[in-house]
């Protein structure tokens, strides 16, 4: 049995034994042999003992008898015609069976990059072929470079220009000028709308250097505008790079213009490789070195300077200026990546004064605000990085649980689970295998009940965000409920989450840069205490951000909002404080917060609905909230109305101001 697939590589499998043959390629490794796109179609020819598979490479592939078969190609059939009519008899559509047209992709990747790339193109001599044949002059001329006039078929059927290698050879034989075994071409480009175009331009190039192999392909960068019709000889203001194609496999070699050596051979390219690297280690010594003098403090652009001075004076690089820079601020990132940098050493009162504490209250719970105190939420996110505040009754949290519990027993209903309904005061319902989830925060689905959109859409936290960005024009995220069972005598069941950021820290201080990256929410439906467990958060860690990172070595940046956890043993944990909630309070935190959960070690639930709301697009904000939010309305109610976990009934029953907010109708 034979099977292809998205990794690009044909397998024949042995049923009886189990074993398997490869066949392999690679995405976008057009050197590899076999497909460079995915696998689409395989076929058995039993007779011919041939398996041919097609991808979206718009390769055919041959195995076994690929080399055979171009091997009868070029050797029996190089009359262009002859040869047309085989590829079309043989392999109808619009797929070639030809290693050529690696070289034909490489090449469209070269022409397209700027208006100023050409080719230079040449091939094996067959006219001794051609004499024999008793060819008059013209056939001579044209066959004389036959594989680059197969070439030149392949390339424009590949990019269009004509709709199979047939009819793009008779176009390239009629237009077909030579000048010698060697020629530079400037392909027709595709989108010209002139009709008077050729479909080649020829011009002549004087080439030291001698080609390999059958056919050879020198991608040539004009840097100086061309004089007269035809080009005589390379410039040196011109640099090429040749590829050979050569027992089936294709190579690159560089070379210089007209007599010069070649500067990029592999002993200079040995050298160069070597004096960089030395150069590399000068400036990373001279930079470890001030960072060790000068702890938890950001590089001045004088040291970098002083570095590119020193690579100057050290080595023979000329005059490369902008170069260097680049290259001494490149020394100085992969120094960071390397080992964290020295950091600078505190004090307890250093440490107590980057990080204050949250002012409590008597009853052990935390100062909270009412959603129209704007100026004291905006004060407490300032110094603290988050604040509490109060936006749900008593009344609405317990139609909350209720409506959180009937949809936990509805989701175990449609996935089947037998045994006793959950109950949110009953411990002997909260088994493991009682649950809809057996991930351990128990629920991985949206909580798409009435009441959590009345939550979502309720005015009191829109009050509440519309006070902290001063912007009216908000959208709602569609996100979970939360639970975590008492655990009082189950250790097993005590669930937390670690100290994390929700996004790279240093993408995150980029975003800072660009303005506000946003806040996340959670609001509690029962109360949370120490005992139940409780948010848990890093105060004034925002500000203290951009100074944590330069004592860390440097992680890889992404725009994802891939979480990041902090080191078990970073100092700064210490200094994370609880945040017990009472019923009906929301705390509200920056992304550049540190934070986590701590453990359930009660005998009763906390339960929880993670809401926040940010600017819509509408809003016209630097950041695109929208896309980035993997819980936006924009994103969620979409995939649950195809999934049909969502019926469009629910939400045409909302008011005019929770459609606006879920996204699903344009703010004024």
């Amino acid at each position: 049995m034979y099977t292809g697939g998205k990794d690009c590589a044909v397998i024949r499998w042995d049923i009886e034994t189990g074993k398997k043959d490869i066949f392999p390629g690679g995405r976008n490794r057009f050197e590899c042999g076999g497909h460079f796109e995915k696998v689409l179609s395989v076929c058995l020819l039993e007779q011919r003992g041939l398996l041919v598979s097609a991808g979206v490479d718009r390769v055919v592939a041959a195995k076994e008898a690929a080399e055979a078969i171009q091997k009868e190609l070029l050797a029996e059939s190089l009359e262009p015609l002859k040869l047309a009519a085989r590829l079309n008899r043989d392999h109808s559509g619009s797929y070639l069976v030809i290693n050529l047209l690696r070289l034909v992709v490489s090449v469209q990747q070269w022409l397209s990059r700027a208006a100023r790339n050409v080719v230079v193109v040449h091939g094996a001599d067959v006219s001794q072929y051609c004499t024999l044949q008793r060819m008059d002059l013209a056939q001579q001329r044209i066959m004389g470079s036959f594989p680059v006039v197969l070439f030149f078929a392949c390339y424009l059927s590949w990019v269009g220009k004509a709709d199979h290698p047939k009819e793009a050879m008779v176009e390239v034989t009629r237009c077909w000028s030579t000048r010698g075994r060697i020629c530079a071409i400037v392909p027709w480009k595709c989108g010209s709308k002139s009709e008077d175009d050729d479909v080649c331009h020829t011009s002549a190039f004087r080439i030291t250097s001698p080609a390999e192999g059958d056919l050879s392909l020198r991608l040539v960068s004009r840097r100086a505008q061309a004089h007269g019709p035809h080009v005589k000889k390379l410039r040196s203001s011109l640099t090429f790079r040749q590829m050979t194609l050569k027992n089936n496999r294709l190579s690159g070699c560089s070379a210089s213009c007209e007599d010069e050596p070649c500067k990029l051979c592999p002993s200079a390219k040995a050298q160069r490789k070597d004096m960089w690297k030395e150069a590399q280690q000068m400036a990373q010594g001279i930079l470890r070195e001030w960072m060790e003098e000068h702890p938890g403090e950001m590089m001045p652009d004088v040291v970098l300077h002083l570095c590119h001075v020193k690579i100057k004076e050290s080595f023979p690089l000329g005059d490369r200026s902008q170069e260097l820079q680049a290259f001494v601020r490149y020394a100085h990132l992969d120094l960071l990546r390397v080992k964290d940098p020295p950091r600078k050493l505190r004090s307890e009162e250093d440490w107590q004064r980057l990080f204050p504490r949250y002012p409590a209250l008597d009853n052990g719970f935390l100062v909270s605000f009412e959603p129209s105190d704007s100026l004291g939420i905006r004060e407490a996110l300032h110094k603290y990085g988050f604040c509490i505040v109060k936006v749900l009754t008593r009344e609405e949290c317990e139609k909350s649980v209720i409506a959180m519990f009937e949809e936990i027993n509805s989701l175990r209903n449609k996935k089947g689970i037998e045994g006793p309904l959950i109950e949110v005061d009953d411990p002997s319902t909260w088994a493991d295998k009682n649950w809809p989830s057996s991930s351990k925060f128990l629920i991985d689905s949206i909580a798409l009940h009435p009441q959590a959109f009345a939550n979502r859409c309720s005015r009191e936290i829109y009050k509440a965000f519309q006070n902290i960005f001063e912007e009216s024009r908000l959208h709602v995220s569609v996100d979970k409920w939360g639970v975590a069972r008492g655990a009082n005598d189950r250790p097993r069941w005590r669930v937390g989450l670690k100290p994390h950021w929700d996004v790279n820290p240093w993408q995150c201080l980029r975003d800072l840069e660009m303005g506000n990256p946003g806040y996340q929410g959670v609001v509690a439906l029962r109360d949370h205490d120490l005992e139940t467990g409780c948010h848990l958060t890093l105060p004034g860690c925002a500000h203290f951000l951009k100074q944590w990172s330069l004592e860390r070595k440097l992680e890889k940046v992404s725009k994802s909002m891939k979480s990041f956890r902090a080191a078990e043993d970073d100092p700064i944990l210490r200094y994370m404080q609880p945040v017990p909630l009472q019923q009906g309070e929301m705390v509200i935190w920056s992304v550049a917060q540190l934070h986590g959960s701590t453990h359930n070690k009660s005998d009763k639930m906390r339960l929880t609905q993670y809401i926040r709301m940010f600017p819509a697009k509408e809003a016209e904000w630097n950041i695109n909230y929208d896309d980035r939010d993997g819980f936006s309305c924009t994103r969620v109610l979409p995939k649950c109305l195809r999934a049909g976990d969502l019926d469009h009934s629910q939400l045409e029953s909302l008011d005019h101001f929770s459609r606006q907010l879920l996204g699903l109708e344009p703010w004024a």
